[in-house]
C-alpha cells in the first residue's frame, strides 16, 4: 500500500512550485513598474531571490517545459497565463524558449542577473532586444535554456518535432484558458460557493402533497425557523414587534446545539451526589465528547474539557472519588484513541480549520504530547502538520525527551519535522538529540539539523556544526562552514585551525580548501597573517601548478582579513617583480577594500 504521506509530499512539491512561479511573476511585475531607487522592488528582489535560491537547492533543481500560455513541471501544469497582466509563460515562449532549467548551486547574484534581463526585456518598447540573446550573453552557469531553434538544429538527440511535443502549438484557443486557482495555491481552499443552493422536491412528492392539501415546491437546504416562516407569509407585525422579532432571530442564529448539550451535561454532573450515578453521568459526558469530536466541533470539545477540569479541581477536597472519575475523563480526551480519531477526521476534511484544532490540543495535558507527536506521521495536510509542529515547539519545552522520540522513526519526513521542532525550542538541551541524528542517510534531514544548529545560541553548538565539515555532501559542508564563520569566536577559530594545519587538509577539494582558508583568515585576524604570508612567499625555481593555486588562495584569504597586517602584506605583494603575483595582489587589495566597506556599512 502506498504511503499517503509520501504521495502527498510529491503533490506538495508541485504546489510549492506553483506558488513560487506565481511570486516570480509578481516580482517581475514589481521590478518593471517601479524605479530602481524605490525600496519596494529592492526589498522584494532580496526576499524573493533568497527564497527562490533556497527552494531550488531544496528540490535539487527545476526543469520546466514552456508551452503556449503554460509552464510544465514533470507532467503537471504549474502555471497558466490567465491574461496579459499574468503572462509568464508567454514571456519565454514568444521569444522561442521552450525549456528552462534552474540547477543546484544557483547563486543569488546569478538569479538577480536573470531578473534584470527579464526587466530590461519587458521594459524595452523598441522591439529591438532579444531575450534569448540577452540570456546567452550572460553565460549562466546554473540557469540553462533551449529554444525552438535548438531543436530544429538537432541539439536534442530525438526525432520529436515541435508539433509532437506540443499538440496545441497551432491551437489559438489556448489563449482563452482560465486558471483554476484551487490547484495553484498551497493552502487548502473552501468549496466553491456556487455549489450551495436549493434542492428541488421530486414530482412524485408534489403529487402526494396535493392529495393531503399541501403545495410543495423548491425547499431550501436548511429549514426555516418558525419565526422566519411567519415572516415569509402575509402577516406584517407592528414596529415595536419587529424589534423583538429581530432579537429572537438573532438568538436563534446564535444558538449552538453542541454547546447547549455540553452545558446540560455539566449541570447534570453538578446534580448527582451518588457515586454510581455520577460515574454514569460522566460516561454520558464522554459519549457526547466523542460526538463533538466526530462532528469536527473541536472548539466546543475544548470548552467541554476546560469545564470538566474546572469541576474536577472543585471536587478534589469534598468528593475525591468523583474528582478522580473526572480526571480520568480528561485524560481520555488526549489518549491514543482520541488523537487517532482526531487525525482521521482531519485527513477527511476538505478544508482544515487549524485554529480550532489547536484550541482543542491546548485543552489537553502534557501526557498527550506523545500521542500528538505521532500525528506527524499520519497527517496528510501540510498546513495541519506545520500547526502540530508549532504546537509541539510551544508545549514541548519542558518535555524534550517526549518530542525527541520522533528521531527514532523510520520515516525521514517525521524525523525532519522533529528536528524542526527541536530547532524552534533551541537551547543547550536539544544539542545531544540533534547530534544523534547528524549521520542520517537522508540529505534533507541533515540539512534541517544544520539549520536548527545555526539558529541555536547555546554554548556547545560549535562541535556538532564542526562535525558537518566531514559530511559526504559538499553543499552541507559549505553551509556548516558559513555558519561557523558567522558564529565566530575562539572555539570556531580553533576548530578551523585544526583542519587547516592537519594532514587531511590536502585531501579536501580545491574549492573547499579555499573556503576554509578564507574563514580561517576572517576568524584569526592578525594571528594567521604570518602563516598566510609564508604560503604566498614560498617561491621556488620551478613554480608548480599546485603551489601557485595555494598562493592565490592565501592572497584571497588575506583579502577577508580585517587586521592592518593583512593590508600591509597585500600592499607588499602589489610591488612584486613577478607580474602574475603583482596582478593577483592588486585584485586581492580591491576585494579587501570592498569587504571592509561592507563591514563598515553593516556596523552602522
Amino acid at each position: 500500500m502506498a504511503d499517503p504521506i509520501s504521495e502527498h509530499l510529491s503533490r506538495e512539491v508541485t504546489s510549492d512550485i506553483q506558488v513560487l512561479l506565481r511570486d516570480l511573476k509578481k516580482t517581475i511585475k514589481t521590478l518593471t513598474l517601479y524605479p530602481d531607487d524605490n525600496p519596494l522592488p529592492t526589498k522584494m528582489r532580496a526576499t524573493f531571490g533568497a527564497r527562490f535560491v533556497e527552494v531550488v537547492d531544496e528540490f535539487n533543481g527545476f526543469v520546466f517545459s514552456i508551452r503556449p500560455n503554460e509552464i510544465v513541471y514533470g507532467r503537471e501544469v504549474v502555471y497558466k497565463d490567465q491574461d496579459k497582466d499574468d503572462a509568464l509563460a508567454s514571456i519565454f515562449y514568444n521569444t522561442g524558449i521552450i525549456y528552462l532549467e534552474f540547477r543546484v548551486g544557483l547563486s543569488l547574484e546569478e538569479f538577480n542577473t536573470f531578473l534584470n534581463i527579464l526587466k530590461t526585456f519587458i521594459k524595452d518598447h523598441s522591439n529591438e532586444l532579444d531575450l534569448v540573446s540577452l540570456m546567452w550573453q550572460e553565460q549562466f552557469t546554473s540557469i540553462k535554456f533551449k529554444t525552438v531553434d535548438d531543436l530544429a538544429l538537432g541539439d536534442c538527440e530525438t526525432d520529436i518535432t515541435i508539433r509532437e511535443m506540443y499538440p496545441d502549438y497551432d491551437n489559438d484557443s489556448n489563449s482563452g484558458i482560465t486558471v483554476d486557482y484551487n490547484h495553484v495555491i498551497l493552502e487548502e481552499e473552501s468549496d466553491d460557493a456556487s455549489s450551495l443552493g436549493t434542492s428541488t422536491v421530486s414530482p412524485q412528492a408534489v403529487e402526494d402533497g396535493k392529495k393531503i392539501g399541501l403545495s410543495l415546491g423548491s425547499i431550501p437546504d436548511e429549514p426555516q425557523s418558525p419565526i422566519e416562516q411567519l415572516l415569509s407569509g402575509s402577516f406584517t407585525p407592528a414596529d415595536e414587534e419587529q424589534h423583538e422579532i429581530a432579537r429572537l432571530l438573532k438568538e436563534a442564529r446564535q444558538f449552538d446545539p453542541d454547546r447547549s448539550a455540553a452545558q446540560v451535561m455539566i449541570e447534570i454532573l453538578d446534580f448527582w451526589d451518588d457515586r454510581k450515578a455520577f460515574a454514569e453521568a460522566a460516561a454520558i459526558c464522554e459519549k457526547i465528547f466523542d460526538q463533538l469530536l466526530t462532528k469536527g466541533a473541536f472548539a466546543v470539545a475544548a470548552d467541554f474539557v476546560h469545564i470538566l477540569r474546572s469541576r474536577q479541581k472543585s471536587l478534589v477536597a469534598s468528593k475525591p472519588v468523583n474528582a478522580e472519575r473526572l480526571a480520568d475523563s480528561i485524560r481520555r480526551a488526549g489518549d491514543d484513541r482520541h488523537i487517532s480519531m482526531l487525525t482521521n477526521i482531519i485527513n477527511r476534511q476538505g478544508v482544515v480549520d487549524t485554529a480550532s484544532i489547536e484550541i482543542y490540543l491546548d485543552s489537553l495535558g502534557w501526557e498527550s504530547l506523545v500521542h500528538i507527536s505521532g500525528m506527524l506521521g499520519q497527517l496528510v495536510s501540510k498546513k495541519a502538520r506545520l500547526m502540530v509542529c508549532d504546537y509541539l515547539a510551544k508545549r514541548g519545552r519542558d518535555h524534550i525527551n517526549i518530542i525527541a522520540n520522533g528521531l527514532r522513526d523510520k520515516r525521514w519526513y517525521v524525523i525532519r519535522n522533529t528536528v524542526m521542532i527541536l530547532g524552534h525550542i533551541g537551547g543547550e538541551q536539544v544539542l545531544p538529540y540533534l547530534a544523534s541524528a547528524s549521520d542520517h542517510t537522508d540529505y534533507r534531514v541533515r540539512k534541517e539539523i544544520i539549520r536548527a544548529l545555526s539558529k541555536n545560541k547555546a554554548q556547545g553548538v560549535i562541535e556538532p556544526l564542526f562535525n558537518f565539515l566531514k559530511d559526504p555532501e559538499p553543499k552541507l559542508r559549505a553551509t556548516s562552514l558559513n555558519h561557523l564563520a558567522r558564529i565566530g569566536g575562539r572555539e570556531a577559530f580553533e576548530s578551523i585551525h585544526n583542519i587547516v594545519h592537519s594532514p587531511t587538509f590536502a585531501g579536501y577539494p580545491i574549492e573547499e580548501q579555499e573556503q576554509l582558508l578564507v574563514v580561517y583568515s576572517r576568524l584569526g585576524g592578525s594571528e594567521v597573517t604570518d602563516f598566510l604570508d609564508s604560503i604566498v612567499g614560498s617561491f621556488s625555481l620551478f613554480n608548480s601548478g599546485w603551489k601557485a593555486r595555494y598562493r592565490f588562495m592565501a592572497l584571497k584569504a588575506l583579502a577577508y582579513n580585517t587586521s592592518g597586517e593583512a593590508e600591509d602584506l597585500i600592499l607588499k605583494y602589489t610591488r612584486s617583480r613577478r607580474g602574475w603575483l603583482r596582478q593577483a595582489a592588486t585584485n586581492a587589495l580591491e576585494q579587501r577594500r570592498k569587504f571592509m566597506h561592507q563591514k563598515e556599512r553593516e556596523s552602522r
